[in-house]
């Protein structure tokens, strides 16, 4: 019974030794490759299922939650897909990257992301948090403000934002309405509005969510004074239609403000993206990141809005410098944030190094050493009912 208790110590002091090890490897982790990461971690895995300690378990789980959490501070996020703590001896459990890399235990296996044609899905992945997280204040915030400023007053007046994604026009919208006015918040996607109504908690009953497609409209005839759409009409399967779902919630004399971006040849950090995939060979994504830019040309956007019926229709054309603070490292996160970025992170991990060095040198080349990410250019609609 001694010997087995000294046996049991020993082999203890040695998983934490191992533990401590694995945790000055983790603060390394920047600068290690995911599958360095990875073997390492199963390397010392193995090792302590040799001992075959049953009472050494919070080591074991120190050293796993060490790694996995530098490799979550170096932008390489691993999932645990076996259960670790309760795995049979001699077992090793599975990890799998974000960028889907998995490796069973006896080698590694690539899952490419290329099997079949990317859609741009809003409700994949993380996309909603991401969007929130890092495309909102980058991006939709500063240019729903200035859409707000440029066309108000809107007190005491009622208003759609249709694709309100997370909420970001619709609390501002909040903000502006005051007591007597009305805010309806409506989208298709519920992970989007499900962050939106956290967003707009405090504005109480002045916003309403409701979870709608652009056509047909959840709305009955002629409820609101204007209608908000950021960045979302390009997306819409039946644009004709949506235009006409628009004039018919509209009251009289009601407007209409659509904004679409113009091409990634105008949208600079965009087209850098478009690019760096080009330049790697990942033309499907990269035709999938133009879809919001380059497939509603302005004819056509200002067609749908008189064609639907509007008294006037005015085409107007805003842009601004992108200002971030990263450079390069903004142009990832940018990439990642989108709806390719769960594609992106599906790529074998040779492929997307390339695809980061490829979009650092644009983003270098775009940013000069300034704090952006070059223009964005878009379309604005003005239709008035």
């Amino acid at each position: 019974m001694l010997q087995s208790n000294r046996s049991i110590a020993a082999n203890a002091a040695v998983a934490s030794a191992m533990a401590n090890v694995a945790t000055g490897i983790g603060r390394a982790a920047s600068v290690m490759s995911r599958v360095s990461i990875v073997s390492f971690a199963r390397m010392l895995y193995r090792g302590i299922l040799r001992l075959r300690m049953s009472s050494s378990s919070q080591p074991l789980q120190l050293m796993v939650r060490t790694l996995l959490a530098h490799g979550d501070h170096s932008g390489i996020r691993i999932a645990r897909v076996g259960a670790t703590s309760h795995c049979r001896h001699g077992a090793l459990p599975h990890f799998r990257s974000e960028r889907g890399e998995a490796d069973s235990g006896g080698g590694s296996s690539t899952i490419s992301a290329m099997t079949t044609a990317p859609e741009l899905d809003f409700g994949k992945g993380n996309v909603a948090r991401s969007y929130d997280d890092v495309l909102v204040p980058l991006i939709f915030r500063p240019w729903g403000e200035r859409l707000l400023d440029e066309h108000g007053p809107w007190d005491g007046r009622t208003v759609l934002d249709l694709a309100t994604g997370t909420g970001v026009v619709a609390r501002l919208l909040a903000d502006r309405v005051g007591p007597n006015g009305k805010v309806i918040a409506a989208d298709i996607n519920p992970q989007m509005l499900n962050i939106a109504k956290g967003h707009c908690a405090d504005a109480g009953e002045r916003v309403r969510f409701v979870e709608s497609s652009a056509h047909p409209l959840e709305l009955e005839e002629g409820v609101v004074d204007a209608v908000i759409c950021q960045q979302g009409f390009q997306f819409f399967p039946d644009r004709a239609q949506s235009a006409v779902e628009i004039l018919r919630v509209l009251r009289d004399e009601g407007v209409a403000l659509v904004s679409t971006w113009r091409s990634v040849a105008e949208c600079k950090a965009f087209g850098a993206i478009c690019g760096a995939l080009d330049a790697i060979g990942e033309t499907e994504l990269a035709n999938m990141m133009r879809r919001p830019f380059d497939h509603l040309p302005e004819d056509e956007l200002q067609a749908h809005f008189e064609d639907a019926g509007f008294d006037s229709v005015e085409l107007q054309r805003h842009e601004a410098l992108m200002t971030c603070d990263g450079g390069p490292r903004n142009a990832i996160e940018l990439a990642l944030a989108t709806p390719i970025g769960p594609h992106l992170r599906e790529l074998a991990e040779s492929v997307f190094s390339r695809f980061t060095d490829e979009l650092s040198d644009r983003a270098t080349e775009l940013s000069r050493g300034e704090s952006h990410l070059g223009k964005l250019v878009s379309n604005v609609i003005v239709a008035r009912k």
